[in-house]
């Protein structure tokens, strides 16, 4: 009998997310954090680094959802100094909330360029800091996987 997973193997998986180089009040904030340093709540909020989307992966037999949060990441790009970038999750219904002060990498290059800077092209764990850790979640009720994103898990439940 096939699972859930063969029935929709042949879906589309869902844009993982978007990523975004850090400007402004928001590279100040990773900078802060990456030092060490407190940062008040409502600074992490008014960039929108609280912001979770909701993100559902298929398993094995099941459809499974996480609250996700940005990540902030930080590249060396020299002696002492860094960009700081944030990757932040792409919903099951499409919603996205963009980084303030953040400026939006769209160019097929510049992805590839951050990919080999920050995970050596998959043979590198980067510097990363989450603001908030993905929680599990239910699945929203409106969720169909006729009509929405999901990602294929590696996981089976």
């Amino acid at each position: 009998m096939p699972t859930l997973k063969d029935q929709w193997y042949s879906k589309a998986a869902a844009p993982a997310g978007k990523y975004y180089e850090l400007l402004g009040r928001s590279r100040d904030i990773a900078e802060r954090s990456f030092a060490g340093q407190d940062t008040p709540l409502q600074e992490a909020k008014d960039v929108g680094f609280t912001q979770h989307q909701i993100t559902v992966w298929l398993g094995k037999n099941t459809f499974n959802a996480l609250a996700q949060f940005p990540i902030l990441y930080r590249l060396q790009v020299g002696n002492n100094t860094f960009s700081y970038y944030a990757y932040v999750p792409t919903a099951y219904n499409g919603a996205h909330t963009p980084v303030v002060d953040g400026r939006l990498i769209d160019s097929q290059k510049e992805l590839n360029l951050l990919n080999a800077g920050l995970f050596a092209n998959g043979h590198s764990t980067p510097v990363q800091k989450y603001v908030f850790r993905d929680l599990a979640v239910k699945v929203p009720e409106d969720f169909s996987g006729e009509r929405h994103l999901f990602h294929f898990d590696s996981f089976d439940y």
